[in-house]
């Protein structure tokens, strides 16, 4: 990631940008990175229950190992994973923006990095509410995590990664929305050229199916939280709203796009249309006045004209291939249905 501010960028780059940049600069990829960090913190979690009296020996909590924990460093990949798309796509979209390299890194750099001062007040205002949410007066989260002094110190600095946690969603809310402002930079639209306009969907779709796997590691995790009701309300929640999230993630920003594809076609159509008419007419006029010689020509033209017309009726309006839209649905549609059938099934044998 090309992250260094130069002067004549809009802002500086956040505390996260810097992070991210620094895990990259680890012998280890990223993803590595963070899941050793969530064993890390996982197993000493557990030998301060062990030695401390708040777990038997050799148990081990689903609470430390598949909520706040495992959720923060979840968190922290996906940001950096989808920061670093952000930027490939739109590196990968820079032949459709006809703008000076200057402007287009001036576009990459707010596009893909958080203004420092903003992180830092968002950063500051999300501690305060999940420290706020996990030290109040109501359990939402395993007692495990305070059964110690120690346990209670050690989930106070792993809260410490919750602006990560909402930062990340704010990025994608950002994401999305950018994207629809990218598309209206797009000075011309090519029909018969989309690749450049392809890639953002394959972005949008990413972020659709990430919180379908949201809604899929959930449901193996509601019995992991402080309490049955609080699983359940959690469970719900993702259950309801994660796969319209996910549709409206991925369509909602290529809308705009779309509408504008569609007129591009439309404009083309027309035109087309009435060239086919006029080359018709010019056939029927000259086979009257017995112009033969002419006919032979104009037929030519008309046959391209159709064919044209053919190939034009063939380009989708929707910026993204078939294979986006074939992954995006297949993703949607599996977990569905087998949550759905998991559900049927579960209440027949109950009865």
């Amino acid at each position: 990631m090309l992250k260094r501010r130069a002067n004549s960028m809009p802002h500086a780059a956040s505390w996260i940008d810097h992070f991210f940049s620094q895990v990259e600069r680890l012998p280890l990829p990223p993803p590595v990175v963070y899941l050793l960090g969530y064993l890390v913190v996982v197993t000493a979690h557990h030998v301060i229950l062990w030695t401390g009296g708040g777990l038997p020996m050799g148990e081990f909590s689903q609470g430390i190992l598949f909520t706040i924990v495992f959720w923060m460093f979840l968190q922290m990949a996906a940001f950096h994973y989808f920061q670093n798309q952000a930027e490939t796509s739109l590196l990968f979209f820079r032949p459709a923006l006809d703008m000076s390299e200057k402007e287009f890194e001036k576009l990459r750099f707010s596009f893909v990095n958080f203004s420092a001062r903003p992180a830092l007040v968002g950063g500051l205002l999300s501690l305060a509410i999940a420290f706020a949410m996990f030290f109040g007066p109501y359990e939402i989260a395993s007692p495990m995590f305070k059964a110690t002094p120690l346990a209670t110190a050690l989930t106070f600095l792993v809260l410490l990664g919750s602006p990560f946690a909402f930062g990340f969603f704010y990025f994608v809310f950002r994401s999305l929305v950018g994207i629809n402002r990218l598309y209206r930079k797009v000075k011309h639209i090519n029909l018969f050229n989309l690749g450049p306009l392809y890639v953002l969907s394959r972005f949008t779709s990413r972020v659709g199916m990430l919180f379908i796997l949201y809604l899929v590691v959930n449901s193996f995790t509601t019995g992991a939280w402080g309490s049955q009701e609080t699983g359940d309300a959690i469970a719900g929640f993702y259950l309801v709203f994660n796969g319209l999230i996910a549709v409206l993630a991925f369509v909602l920003p290529l809308w705009g796009i779309h509408v504008r594809m569609a007129a591009v076609k439309e404009a083309a159509s027309t035109e087309n249309n009435q060239m086919i008419q006029e080359h018709f007419s010019a056939i029927q006029k000259n086979v009257k006045q017995g112009r033969i010689d002419k006919v032979t020509a104009l037929r030519a033209g008309n046959s391209a004209l159709l064919e044209y017309r053919q190939e034009l009726g063939k380009i989708s309006t929707w910026p993204w291939d078939i294979a986006t839209l074939r992954t995006f649905v297949t993703a949607l549609a599996v977990p569905m249905t087998v949550w759905v059938v998991q559900q049927v099934l579960t209440r027949t044998i109950v009865r």
